[in-house]
């Protein structure tokens, strides 16, 4: 069984301020700059232990999400909250008894 939790929005879910402060944590995070990252993430405020993460509501459709997971064997059986921020997905990986 899976579920997977993600951001089914089409709009962001952080201010414009957000995005550009966590556009710098994650631009040192890209460039390996890895402590450097997490010090300027606490400047801001952030928990470092955050930094060069993906989830902080990018936006997905679930329509991606239910190709990928079908692409690797899995059947997609629910998805509550579609559109949403919280939108979940719910299914089975096929194991080809």
């Amino acid at each position: 069984m899976l579920r997977v939790l993600f951001n089914g929005s089409h709009k962001p879910t952080m201010n414009t301020r957000g995005r550009l402060a966590w556009g710098l944590v994650d631009l040192f995070w890209s460039m390996r700059l890895l402590s450097l990252s997490r010090k300027t993430a606490a400047l801001l405020g952030f928990d470092p232990a955050v930094a060069g993460r993906s989830w902080r509501g990018a936006a997905i459709s679930a329509d991606r999400i239910a190709k990928f997971l079908q692409a690797h064997g899995a059947e997609v059986r629910e998805m509550p909250g579609e559109g949403t921020p919280f939108a979940w997905c719910g299914g089975v990986k096929n194991v080809g008894i």
